[in-house]
């Protein structure tokens, strides 16, 4: 996806909740480009590759539970691998509204 592709897609979200709280539309834009990589690196559960349209990576259990991943974590300074869960969502809207709330 191009990023023009990106903002396109995700844009009415992001203005939906800056109306709502006043984040402007430009960071949630980036962050969620950085964390997804333009979305060609979104979270999915590593045993079914359900995505969790999770623009943030946020972890924990969102609307619809979530999903588990295989990730790098740094413990007293060496790096672990480990699973975890993310949040997983309806929809790129619950993805935003959930961002907002946190």
């Amino acid at each position: 996806m191009t990023p023009e592709e990106f903002v396109e897609l995700l844009r009415p979200h992001a203005e939906r909740v800056f109306d709502e709280t006043g984040i402007p539309v430009e960071i949630m834009l980036a962050q969620a480009a950085l964390e997804t990589g333009w979305l060609g690196k979104t979270v999915r559960d590593k045993r079914t590759g359900q995505d969790s349209l999770n623009l943030f990576n946020i972890k924990g259990e969102g609307p619809t539970g979530s999903v588990t991943v295989d990730v790098v974590e740094y413990s007293k300074g060496r790096k672990v691998w480990q699973e975890a869960q993310f949040r997983a969502y309806n929809d790129y809207a619950e993805s935003f509204s959930d961002y907002a709330s946190l």
